[in-house]
């Protein structure tokens, strides 16, 4: 049977192991610390970097999507979330892959096909039905802040979002 602390820790390299496919391990490099500290605690992070600094380039080596700079997954986003959402965090990482691309300036314009205002953000909040000014919902935070109300009140569900159906 895996220990609690063995399973934290697996878990902890296969976020690193996502988030390197999503920016790539040079990007990676200068970054993985942040990541480590936002979700784990100080003791757990030494073992945690020990573990991410085992894995060589070959172990890593996945295909990384050409993005703009608007596009670049956000490691600091990934780490609220992760944080904000704790257990539900995999599943929130979905909705937000698939809503905006962990885009913190993602515009869907709903009008444009006969919809009903704008989705904003990382968590694609409508300004029509949601009273979210233009910059909370902009805010990867103050978004995600918002977003787990919305999931709390719906008895801990995503159906709001298109991607949570």
């Amino acid at each position: 049977m895996l220990t609690k602390q063995f399973k934290k820790e697996l878990h902890l390299i296969a976020a690193f192991l996502l988030i390197v496919a999503f920016v790539g391990w040079d990007n990676m490099n200068y970054r993985k610390s942040l990541f480590v500290s936002a979700s784990t605690s100080s003791t757990d992070a030494s073992s945690a970097m020990t573990a991410g600094q085992q894995l060589t380039e070959e172990d890593t080596s996945v295909a990384t999507p050409s993005a703009t700079p608007a596009l670049k997954f956000d490691i600091d986003a990934q780490a609220y979330v992760y944080k904000v959402f704790s257990k539900d965090h995999e599943r929130a990482f979905e909705i937000i892959d698939c809503e905006s691309k962990w885009n913190t300036n993602a515009l869907n314009d709903n009008t444009t096909w006969g919809g009903i205002g704008q989705d904003r953000g990382i968590w694609q909040i409508n300004n029509v039905f949601h009273p979210v000014s233009d910059e909370c919902a902009y805010d990867y935070k103050c978004s995600t802040n918002y977003a787990k109300r919305m999931y709390d009140n719906d008895n801990q569900s995503f159906t709001r979002w298109t991607c949570g159906k």
